[in-house]
């Protein structure tokens, strides 16, 4: 086992901390440390904390869970909020310079708090209430989720989306999103035109302007347009089935994307931590129908199913360093 402040191989047992977890002493620096990992300093114990984990990922809400494990739903909040923060580091440090093949990007709709127009009503500040988009990047093949970035629907959060996909990727991948404006120069400009990019550009039937906030499902489509902004991209390839399916699984998932009820996210921070506990979730512990293993696994980066214990373990090991 290295050690967490020297970094050296080599360290001996050395009796267990006040919340009974092994604690290691270094024989090069001499420093204590404990075994790292996404839970550490919580006192709930690890088998339960898990079991709520695994509940809020399979679709429960927060009160939901506590009345099935018995925690104080704060105590769920904080178990999600550690162990959210933890993955995405993780899986931000373990995706990065992935040549793949071709990318389908979309964001979906959420919100903390309240809704867009209650939020202008009062003021409020739009980075803490109000609609929050979450941008999303799968590789077509493994379905492996690239990247992600929370945020609202404008060209600021397209410019840090745009700047995480191309840390995750290498190469002139070929990149498919819908039509959103902002896509449009700032993808290319990202990846300096090297990259086959192309758009679908859906046109919906009149829904008296109303907005997919207020919509209660969606709009007709009365016709699709495919538009290659950049590179060589057959038509035929040309799509974003496979990103909207996984919107639906991610709409199944995760309960604070559930429509018309008020499992909705209160807090920003507790939605973006959901979300990387999710997506981390997904891509090394959740069972891909399709490709009949995980993305992880599809992809190379993992050689078998992990567990959520050992997704918590690897995420803690990494962000450690």
């Amino acid at each position: 086992m290295k050690c967490v402040h020297c970094g050296n191989g080599g360290a001996a047992k050395f009796g267990k901390d006040r919340n009974g977890q092994q604690r290691f002493r270094c024989l090069s620096c001499k420093k204590t440390f404990v075994e790292p990992h996404a839970l550490a300093g919580k006192q709930t114990d690890m088998k339960v904390a898990v079991q709520a984990l695994n509940m809020l990922l399979e679709g429960m809400s927060v009160r939901s869970t506590s009345r099935l494990t018995g925690l104080d739903k704060n105590t769920i909040l904080g178990l999600m909020v550690q162990a959210g923060e933890s993955c995405q580091r993780f899986m931000e440090r373990a995706i990065q310079g992935r040549t793949v093949n071709a990318i389908e990007c979309d964001e979906q709709w959420a919100f903390v708090g309240c809704k867009r127009k209650t939020q202008e009503l009062l003021e409020l500040d739009p980075e803490l209430q109000g609609d929050r988009y979450v941008f999303t990047a799968i590789d077509r093949d493994s379905k492996l989720l690239l990247c992600w970035h929370s945020g609202q629907r404008s060209p600021e959060s397209t410019w840090k989306f745009a700047d995480k996909l191309r840390a995750s990727v290498a190469g002139c991948p070929t990149i498919n999103t819908d039509g959103f404006n902002s896509y449009t120069f700032i993808i290319p400009f990202t990846f300096d035109n090297q990259c086959n990019y192309a758009q679908v550009i859906k046109h919906f039937q009149n829904s008296s302007g109303r907005s997919a906030a207020t919509r209660y499902s969606p709009g007709s489509i009365i016709s699709a347009e495919k538009r290659i902004i950049c590179g060589d991209v057959a038509i035929a390839e040309i799509g974003t089935s496979r990103m909207e399916r996984f919107n639906l699984t991610t709409r199944m998932q995760v309960r604070r994307f559930t429509r018309l009820t008020n499992a909705h996210s209160k807090k920003t921070r507790n939605h973006d931590a959901m979300l990387g506990l999710y997506f981390a979730w997904y891509n090394w512990c959740r069972h891909h129908s399709t490709i009949k293993t995980t993305p992880a696994v599809e992809a190379g980066l993992a050689t078998e199913k992990w567990s959520i214990e050992r997704l918590l373990d690897e995420a803690a090991k990494v962000t450690a360093t």
